[in-house]
């Protein structure tokens, strides 16, 4: 039986490793990634190729800190916005005191003798022996983005998983579902893409509530792979700080629609057509 100051420094030995492990895996991943450097290759969709195929081809402006680049994102947001208006604080409350989990889907067993769950990396299942299926990690997650030391997950609404088998909209990871509660301390230092920064397709917003002006508009955004990241629990503020950034870019009628959202169902939707 270990007594409460024993408790209390387990917990801090183990909130220490994990976030050394974190930061020398993102910034291991942002020095080794092509993408992560800006130059007129990497800004120039035609050319950006060329970055992935030439080893070495990383020059320009760089990222030094993964942490210090996700929370100068968070930062920016806040600048933009500025003063939330009462819908949009209304929003903020509501939809960052959800009940968020994050989901993992994969074929392979993920339940340890002690009914922990242990995931591997691409590079931890290579480095163990591990079988696996080497095509759900394509090259440009490899070369362009260095990614391949992380777990991925999904971050969603709700204890129920979002997704079905492969071929009726579910993952092509995996058939089995794993879902933890985002507030577990082991996500307190993992990051947050907004969207697949390999691919960066802004998904199509089907959202039947607002007007056909407001989808088009929400399907034109751009951004970039760099100001799409963000950082430890900052991660969930900024996810709703995006929302409602994206709100402002609409009519009103389509902004209060989107605003207005309470309902899991509803804020369920909201996320997953906005981001």
């Amino acid at each position: 039986m270990f007594t409460s100051r024993e408790r209390s420094l387990g917990k801090l030995v183990v909130e220490r490793f994990r976030k050394r492990r974190a930061e020398r895996i993102n910034n291991l991943m942002v020095k080794e990634g092509a993408y992560w450097y800006d130059n007129f290759i990497t800004r120039t969709s035609l050319l950006e190729g060329l970055s992935l195929l030439i080893p070495g081809l990383k020059f320009g402006e760089d990222v030094n800190d993964f942490r210090d680049l996700g929370n100068s994102n968070y930062r920016a947001l806040l600048r933009a916005l500025d003063k939330l208006d009462d819908h949009e604080l209304q929003f903020f409350k509501t939809f960052i005191n959800s009940h968020f989990y994050v989901c993992h889907a994969t074929n392979n067993p993920a339940i340890a003798t002690k009914k922990d769950m242990v995931l591997f990396s691409r590079r931890k299942l290579i480095e163990q022996d591990i079988k696996f299926n080497t095509y759900n990690t394509a090259y440009v997650d490899i070369a362009g983005l260095a990614n391949d030391d992380n777990v991925f997950f999904s971050l969603e609404i709700g204890a129920r998983p979002q997704k079905t088998i492969p071929g009726a909209g579910g993952s092509r990871f995996g058939n089995t579902y794993y879902k933890v509660a985002y507030t577990d301390p082991s996500f307190d230092f993992s990051s947050l893409y907004l969207f697949d920064q390999a691919l960066m397709d802004i998904p199509q917003c089907k959202i039947s509530d607002i007007s056909e002006e407001a989808k088009a508009i929400l399907n034109s955004r751009k951004y970039t792979r760099k100001s799409i990241c963000f950082y430890g629990r900052k991660s969930l503020p900024a996810l709703a700080l995006s929302i409602i950034s994206a709100t402002r870019l609409l009519p009103e009628r389509d902004r209060l629609v989107l605003l207005g959202c309470r309902t899991e169902k509803e804020k369920k939707r909201t996320a997953a057509l906005s981001f």
